[in-house]
């Protein structure tokens, strides 16, 4: 009976070799293909043992000549197939690793190979014609997400720098007030502060936000009707695009008569009233030209893409 498992055992071993062998055979085929340095790199980070049925031998395994097997002998042959066994499995395990190993060589090889047949000897620089639909469709769709990143960005800083400009007027207005109860100013020497404040945010409201809401345009010439460059040549004063559902804040007209009833209404609760009550009259407007410019932004930013999309279509 232990004879019969330890023959099993020794075919399984035999089988088990011939497997090492030939996967040995496919690793040195698939290395003979790379290049010299990665071949160096690979028997650098991975040392494959070497195999082979005579380092499973153990001295005295063997069965006796005789017909006679005592008890001792077949504790020793138990013994002998636990050892087996155990080296058995550990065999696999290498097997395993060394045809992963191969099968890792080999689809580095093959990628190598694809990659060399699709850039092919005369195409090195690689053009735009020579890529294939795939690639072509990546670069459009990473073009089209950085064009809505653009538009988003513009959309955020409008509403950042209308933010930082509300806070500015904000703090003019408190300090016309604070000054105007400090030094004991007149209404009448406080009023064309107040007018001012009151008026400029909403006469210059629609050319600012025609600067800022698609991106900061500093230079160029703004307005919500005909843009005239009054005699500068075009090159140096460029007129600015409208914008999309301009005008935002009404006519030329209606801004006229907005901010002129703000300034005097500012004036007047500072003359009637007091400073403080002008200063909260002008925090108010603040957060009405704020409120609706940064909903212009969004709106724009909205319709911009929209635009994209339609167009991609």
């Amino acid at each position: 009976m232990h004879r019969f498992k330890v023959d099993q055992q020794l075919t399984q071993l035999h089988a088990v070799e011939r497997r090492l062998s030939e996967a040995r055979k496919h690793l040195a085929e698939v290395q003979g293909a790379e290049s010299p340095a990665s071949v160096k790199r690979r028997s650098q980070s991975r040392q494959i043992d070497e195999l082979s049925l005579q380092s499973f031998e153990i001295a005295g395994a063997e069965p006796a000549h005789d017909e006679f097997l005592s008890s001792n002998y077949g504790i020793e042959m138990s013994a002998t197939g636990s050892v087996v066994i155990v080296r058995q499995a550990s065999q696999m395990r290498r097997v395993s690793a060394i045809e992963r190993e191969v099968a890792r060589s080999a689809r580095a090889h093959a990628d190598r190979s694809t990659a060399k047949d699709a850039v092919g000897p005369g195409s090195a620089t690689g053009t735009a014609g020579d890529e294939g639909p795939d690639e072509q469709a990546c670069r459009e769709r990473a073009k089209a997400r950085e064009a809505r990143h653009a538009v988003l960005v513009d959309a955020v800083r409008g509403v950042v720098v209308w933010t930082l400009c509300a806070m500015l007027h904000l703090g003019l207005v408190w300090m016309v007030a604070h000054f105007t109860v400090s030094l004991h100013l007149t209404a009448n020497s406080s009023s064309l502060a107040w007018m001012l404040l009151g008026s400029l945010p909403v006469f210059s409201a629609e050319r600012f936000l025609q600067r800022s809401a698609a991106g900061i345009n500093l230079r160029g010439i703004s307005g919500d009707g005909p843009l005239q460059c009054r005699g500068v040549p075009l090159p140096s004063l460029v007129p600015l695009p409208l914008l999309p559902g301009a005008p935002w804040f009404g006519p030329r007209i209606v801004r006229l008569a907005a901010g002129s009833t703000a300034g005097l209404s500012l004036a007047a609760l500072a003359r009637l009233s007091s400073p403080f009550a002008a200063a909260l009259g002008g925090c108010a407007e603040t957060v009405l030209l704020l409120v609706r410019a940064a909903y212009a932004c969004i709106w724009i930013c909205d319709w911009r893409l929209q635009q994209m999309w339609r167009k991609r279509k």
